[in-house]
């Protein structure tokens, strides 16, 4: 009885289902604006993930509406495509932009926003994979419609040139960047100011493109003015201004004045550590790269409290085999024999030789660098024995 009862409320739902048909066009629009409103919602909340199932939802529900190559889905498609590439699944978000793009220039004039908008952000996810040169053409594109229709000073415009200027410096084309950067950087502070965000970008980019290029005395110029700018916006020590002082201070040492890169540093320690604390990645790295700076001067008793510092810490929230931790062990080592101070730095390099070779492997440059200076650490402490049984057991690396 209880399963013809079951069946009939079954033939009665088909019935039903049969004599209403599909959704009518009012449900199908209100069941799309429900997606859209939660989407929206979820994305304010900062939900990437729980925003995307509505995307999907919405972009299914409108090709079933519209068809799978109406203009009518662009927006849909935009949107989970964009979702797609702002939580890293820039694979996938490249098939959705692929027929986004198909669909736009079938239906819209190159200079029609939904088109502009398209590239732009096709652009954006191919930087992101790593296909430079596509990006650049796309970005060339839409930069050449933006600039005939709104000039070259509308603010997408000088965006648009900036991305187009980026994707030049990571194919290492840095004297073509350099001339758009000079070009952008003009235009930006003239319509924006000396001391806008956009113009600190900028510099901070055409600084680091003159760097590579080898012009160390014109990059030193511009890093200077970022630092100053950015100290004079937001104030000396601010959190705001990290990034400049750490990009001046990185310049100086590798341009070989390291005592100014050291006091940079200092003035740095204090405020990345009332930023992020002692412990962060950010400030432990900061430690590192300051007593590598005194060292390199002579410094040794200063540099080897930063080394201990920073090498207790990273054994503590690194990990003792971790990387980063065995490069801080190896400068504190190599320190401590500049400084003469052998017993202690053959302590450190034997410690963390045999946890470089099962990181490394035995014929890895820093495997090398452990065993070659723990070997000449015990022939200057008199252990020949003891140097030879390293030189034995580590022999001398041919790749890595």
């Amino acid at each position: 009885m209880a399963k013809k009862l079951k069946l009939s409320r079954v033939i009665r739902k088909m019935k039903r289902q049969a004599s209403s048909g599909s959704p009518g066009p009012a449900d199908s629009q209100k069941q799309a604006q429900r997606y859209e409103e939660k989407a929206i919602a979820l994305m304010n909340r900062g939900d990437i993930l729980g925003a995307r199932k509505y995307h999907r939802l919405l972009l299914e529900l409108n090709e079933r509406r519209f068809g799978p190559d109406s203009p009518e889905i662009i927006s849909s498609l935009n949107n989970l495509a964009s979702n797609l590439s702002m939580s890293g699944d820039h694979k996938e978000a490249k098939e959705f932009f692929d027929r986004l793009i198909a669909i736009c220039e079938k239906n819209l004039p190159p200079d029609n926003p939904e088109t502009i908008a398209a590239k732009t952000n096709l652009a954006h996810n191919l930087s992101n994979l790593k296909d430079f040169a596509t990006a650049e053409s796309l970005y060339a594109q839409v930069l050449a419609v933006m600039e005939r229709d709104f000039g070259p000073t509308n603010p997408i415009t000088l965006d648009l040139a900036s991305n187009l200027a980026s994707t030049l410096v990571d194919q290492g084309r840095h004297k073509e960047a350099i001339a758009h950067l000079r070009r952008i950087l003009t235009i930006q502070e003239k319509e924006l100011g000396p001391d806008h965000l956009n113009v600190l970008y900028t510099l901070n980019q055409l600084a680091e493109s003159l760097t590579a290029l080898g012009d160390k005395e014109s990059a030193r110029e511009l890093f200077v003015r970022l630092l100053a700018t950015n100290e004079k916006k937001f104030g000396i020590g601010s959190k705001e201004s990290i990034p400049a002082m750490e990009a001046l201070r990185n310049h100086l040492d590798t341009a070989g004045e390291h005592a100014a890169a050291a006091a940079l540093g200092q003035r740095l320690l204090p405020v990345l550590t009332r930023v992020f604390g002692l412990d962060s990645d950010i400030t432990l790295n900061t430690i590192n790269c300051v007593a590598v700076s005194l060292a390199r001067i002579e410094r040794h008793k200063e540099a080897l409290e930063l080394f201990a510092q920073a090498l207790a810490a990273r054994q503590r929230f690194s990990g003792q085999s971790s990387p980063v931790t065995l490069e801080v062990a190896l400068n504190f080592a190599l320190c401590l024999i500049n400084n003469n101070d052998l017993e202690k730095a053959r302590v450190i390099l034997a410690k963390n030789l045999p946890l470089a070779k099962n990181v490394y492997g035995s014929d890895h440059r820093m495997t090398y660098q452990f065993s070659a200076q723990l070997a000449k650490t015990l022939l200057r402490l008199g252990d020949e024995a003891g140097c030879q049984d390293i030189l034995t057991r580590y022999p001398i690396p041919i790749s890595g």
